[in-house]
């Protein structure tokens, strides 16, 4: 993302109904997001639609997580 952008992307990315999880973070990406889509065209539409056309957003990569398991 573009390094002025995290507060207004934090609120453009709040009000995507697919996005689950926002978590600003150190390293080789600056925001993971967990996006739960119904299938594949619905994660390609939030994905190209709607994330890479913000304006903060530099770049985008997916990870799709197969099984996920919550311990609490």
């Amino acid at each position: 993302m573009k390094q002025n952008a995290w507060l207004e992307l934090r609120a453009q990315l709040g009000a995507i109904p697919e996005v689950h999880h926002v978590a600003l973070v150190g390293g080789d990406f600056d925001v993971i997001l967990l996006v739960r889509a119904v299938d594949n065209i619905d994660l390609r539409r939030v994905i190209f639609d709607q994330l890479q056309s913000m304006p903060g957003v530099l770049d985008t990569q997916t990870f799709l997580a197969f099984e996920d398991l919550d311990t609490r």
